[in-house]
């Protein structure tokens, strides 16, 4: 895959080398080779089958237990299974304690996937499964990232309830205001550099490294993501169309079986997030904030 990526690579960079920034504007810029941004993240985790079924099959079993122990299974969304007597719950309260388990859990995965992937560290079942000061600041990484993120969600949910003003220019001025919003995912996404780091247990560079070595690669980021965004709506709407088709959806073994493959789904999506982080950080900053 290595020599397919520097042949496009440089395709892409030879058609486009009419359109590069002035020296003096570039001077802190570090242009991401397109193809491995783009598809680099399936490449890695195909590169790393052996590593992801080591590690995602014990975080998958982890969750599976959590969410069925709480009621709050995959098979749940299903009317059959709870009319059937399937174990469910209905207490929100009880559905956001769970997902912030499931959050810490996944951000500890995570730490574990980058470090035995990326890091050279060893396999262990200790380092697997005793918490560690990173499994802290990936939860809260992830948990800021996601605050956001949903700053698009309050401007859209702020646009909709809004009373119209008869007075046009309060009207121009509010939407425009509470738009910004909207822009808010496409600017945070030069920044997923910085989970790279807090996986790996470095210090963070500057913001303003980030975001100036970050220069020019929006649209591969972008395109990156996409993909990735894809791949996540497909593969869990393929998922959701194909357990409709099971008969006895009562069974436990069947809802065992259900929810650890769901997670292990979920798993494979969170890798190729997670790679795009490393990749982002690899490119920008190479293998340490310094570029070394």
């Amino acid at each position: 895959m290595k020599k397919i990526y520097e042949f496009l690579n440089h395709f892409w960079d030879k058609g486009s080398s009419a359109a590069v920034v002035p020296e003096e504007d570039n001077r802190d810029a570090v242009k991401m080779p397109l193809f491995k941004i783009v598809f680099g993240p399936e490449g890695l985790f195909i590169d790393r089958t052996r590593n992801f079924f080591a590690v995602a099959g014990i975080y998958a079993l982890l969750l599976s237990v959590l969410s069925l122990v709480a009621g709050q299974g995959y098979m749940c969304l299903y009317n059959d299974y709870r009319v059937g007597g399937g174990y469910c719950t209905n207490s929100i309260g009880l559905y956001v304690a769970v997902h912030i388990v499931i959050l810490y859990v996944i951000s500890m995965f995570m730490v574990r996937w980058y470090n035995v992937c990326f890091g050279g560290q060893p396999l262990s079942w200790r380092y697997l499964l005793l918490p560690r000061r990173q499994d802290v600041r990936s939860f809260a990484g992830n948990i800021a990232f996601i605050l956001i993120n949903l700053l698009s969600m309050l401007s859209l949910y702020l646009l909709y309830v809004r009373d119209p003003n008869p007075d046009w220019r309060i009207e121009l001025v509010y939407f425009a205001f509470v738009s910004i919003g909207f822009l808010v995912p496409f600017v945070v996404m030069r920044f997923y550099a910085l989970i790279g780091f807090i996986l790996a247990g470095e210090k963070f560079p500057s913001f303003a490294a980030v975001w100036n070595r970050g220069r020019g690669n929006s649209l591969r980021i972008l395109v990156s993501l996409a993909l990735i965004f894809f791949l996540t709506f497909f593969s869990l709407f393929a998922f959701l169309n194909n357990f409709k088709l099971v008969d006895d959806k009562n069974a436990f073994y069947i809802s065992f079986i259900v929810e650890y493959l769901y997670n292990l789904l979920l798993l494979l999506l969170v890798v190729f997030f997670t790679n795009h982080c490393y990749l982002q950080k690899t490119f920008l900053f190479g293998r340490n904030q310094d570029g070394e």
